[in-house]
Order: C-alpha cells, then structure tokens, then sequence
C-alpha cells in the first residue's frame, strides 16, 4: 500500500501546482526554482539517504529510483507552490514560511508512518527541522534575487 501512497502523493502535488497556477501564474522565475530545487533535492538524497544510509524510500534495494522521483517530481513542485503565494511583507513572510515547514514536518511524520521512508538513522526533529528552514532560507533568498533581476532587466 505504501508504493500506492507515493505515487497518489506525487500525483496530488501536480495537481495542487495545476489548480494553484488557475490563481497565480507560474514564472520563468518559479521554473528556476525548481530546477534549483532538483539539483539540491537530489543531491540532499544522495547524501543523507543513499550514502549514509540515514533513511530509504520505501525498499532499500529500490530506493535510489524513488529518491529520484520524489526528488525531480515532488520536492521541486512543492517549492514552486511555495513560491506562488509569498507574501511580499516580513511578517507574513514568517508566518506563511513557520506554516510550510510544520505542514511539511507533519506530511513527513505522516509518509513516514505510511512506511514510504524509513528512518535508519534520520531524526525529523531535529534534522528536518533544520533542513526545511534552511530549504525556505535559501528558497527566498533565490526568489528575492530572481525577482530584483528580472525587474533591472539584468537577465
């Protein structure tokens, strides 16, 4: 039942992005989000799961493939959902960023007890904590820099 878990999730955050795009039109700038976000969920895997074996997708022997899924196919459409609503104030900002990282902490607990990824070493408090604030961190950063380019007519 687990691998039918993945897939409706990757399936549903699709989805999401396509109704979420009915309301916010997505940018050259949120492709460049997440095609950074590939890059960074891929490699964040590849090290964290795959090397030092601190979780697994789903099966060991399989996991890379689903790392590679959930890295090209999921992670990167949730960023780019993140960044369609960013409020422009400070205030909101924080609070909408405090919501997706515990929506994201919860959706972990939740794939986690489903037994899509496995923890053989991972802690999501305090590791994923750390590593969605880090994620939003940089994710706003980027999205700051894209969107003053852009505005210059710099790219």
């Amino acid at each position: 039942m687990e691998y039918t878990y993945f897939y409706i999730y990757l399936i549903s955050v699709w989805v999401v992005l396509l109704v979420c795009s009915q309301f916010k039109p997505v940018e050259i700038w949120h492709g460049v989000i997440g095609a950074v976000t590939v890059a960074y969920s891929l490699a964040y895997e590849i090290i964290f799961g795959n090397w030092m074996g601190l979780y697994y997708y789903l099966d060991p022997d399989h996991t890379a493939l689903y790392m590679v899924l959930a890295g090209v196919m999921m992670y990167p459409v949730l960023n780019v959902i993140y960044v369609l609503f960013l409020p422009k104030d400070k205030s909101r900002l924080l609070l909408y960023t405090g919501i997706w990282i515990l929506a994201m902490i919860l959706f972990e607990y939740v794939i986690i007890w489903q037994g899509i990824i496995v923890l053989t070493g991972w802690k999501p408090i305090p590791w994923s904590l750390a590593t969605y604030a880090f994620t939003y961190l940089w994710i706003n950063l980027l999205y700051r820099r894209l969107i003053r380019t852009m505005a210059v007519g710099e790219v």
